[in-house]
């Protein structure tokens, strides 16, 4: 019972009741270095990162295995030198 109690009570600690609904608020621990994804190397950084892009493939959360993100579907050519994805008609892309 006392195990039960401390967890409800971490719960709360961890995500306290806002007033607002429209209000999300999430502890990374630290203070991020960077917001710049080329210079973002911490934890902090990365769960700010996953929580800001999307990627091309995610994985499946019972199996692992590659399920299409961004990316509707991927191809390799070249003995595995050169993947080919086709991207979402809503999806932005950017290089820089």
């Amino acid at each position: 019972m006392k195990f039960v109690v401390k967890l409800v009570a971490l719960f709360f600690i961890a995500f306290p009741l806002s007033a607002s609904a429209n209000v999300l608020k999430f502890n990374l621990g630290a203070e991020p270095e960077s917001l710049d994804p080329a210079r973002m190397s911490g934890v902090p950084e990365h769960a700010i990162a996953l929580g800001l892009h999307d990627t091309l493939t995610n994985s499946d959360p019972k199996t692992l295995k590659p399920v299409p993100g961004i990316a509707l579907s991927s191809k390799v050519e070249n003995s595995g030198k050169r993947y080919i994805f086709t991207l979402r008609r809503d999806a932005k892309w950017s290089n820089g």
